[in-house]
């Protein structure tokens, strides 16, 4: 009409100074581990992104998209299902709560149970303020997730 704002929305944005951070995103890759019968032997690849208070957040975000690529010529590929989403990250008293969508539970096997659970373990230990990871589907305890072989 005559110019003026009708509805304004105001979002909070912290920046953090210092640029770009690596993150470590895990991955199974038979190529490193030829001989892994456990299917808890993963690699990191290295992501760089613009520093941001949660890397924690982003780091499973990677892990839950797409891999690059680079990675997947790398011979890199992902134990979660496709499809798997990042509903909520906590961290408190150095205890990780990863929550995920429905779609983690369509995991097949215990081969690709140990290493779903590894590869989100890992990506997420790589951190200072993380030493224990509970791992939540749709807000619920999935014990199998949670329990080391």
């Amino acid at each position: 009409k005559d110019g003026q704002p009708i509805n304004k929305v105001l979002v909070p944005l912290t920046l953090m100074p210092g640029g770009n951070t690596d993150v470590k995103v895990f991955w199974r890759n038979l190529r490193k581990n030829p001989n892994d019968a456990s299917c808890e032997k993963i690699s990191a690849s290295v992501r760089s992104y613009y520093a941001t208070l949660n890397t924690a957040e982003a780091a499973l975000l990677a892990l839950t998209g797409e891999l690059t690529p680079s990675e997947r010529a790398s011979g890199f590929f992902s134990a979660l299902p496709r499809g798997t989403r990042l509903q909520k990250i906590t961290i408190t008293d150095s205890v990780a709560v990863a929550d995920f969508s429905s779609e983690l539970s369509r995991l097949i096997g215990s081969c690709n149970l140990y290493a779903a659970r590894a590869q989100i373990v890992e990506t997420l230990k790589q951190f200072s303020s993380v030493k224990t990871v509970v791992i939540t589907i749709d807000g619920a305890l999935e014990n199998l997730l949670n329990k080391t072989p």
